[in-house]
């Protein structure tokens, strides 16, 4: 419960900060509705609606391969810095300085741990694609895939373990 009190005192003296962090994350968001595909959003995340991936021509995947990369880039980015705030809490570092050189080190690396979790779901989309329990299967992959790394951001950037 302490740790819960911590949190929402740092945020609430970080807001601006956070505010101003999470305006990429809302534009990444944007970004996947924008790009003319196959895809919808449900719950804050973008899927790919697998039956409709034989009509999309080469260069309709590669226009929502370059948004879907974008968007993923920008929530990556958003994460690293909202979660800097914390780490900057802590260890009482200078804000600009910190966050300047930490999205370059951190960023990246959230970036390709998403990248690769998106993949595997797609993968898990496409392999349960004609199974009549994909209903059941498929949730059940996707948290399983999603679980993995949900803590990565914060272990990485606040502790720094490696991915």
């Amino acid at each position: 419960m302490r740790a819960l009190e911590h949190s929402i005192k740092l945020y609430r003296e970080k807001m601006g900060f956070i505010l101003l962090f999470s305006l990429p994350f809302l534009i990444a968001l944007i970004i996947p509705s924008l790009v003319s595909g196959p895809t919808f959003i449900s719950l804050g995340a973008v899927f790919l609606r697998t039956g409709s991936i034989p009509e999309v021509d080469p260069v309709g995947v590669a226009v929502m391969l370059s948004a879907y990369l974008v968007s993923m880039f920008l929530i990556a980015e958003s994460i690293v810095s909202i979660t800097l705030l914390v780490k900057i809490r802590k260890t009482m570092t200078n804000p600009t300085t910190e966050v300047i050189k930490a999205l370059r080190k951190y960023g990246v690396a959230i970036f390709l741990a998403y990248t690769f979790v998106a993949m595997l779901i797609l993968i898990a989309q496409l392999l349960t694609f004609d199974l009549e329990i994909r209903t059941i299967l498929l949730p059940l992959l996707m948290l399983l895939i999603s679980a993995m790394v949900f803590f990565v951001p914060q272990a990485r950037v606040i502790d720094n373990y490696r991915l």
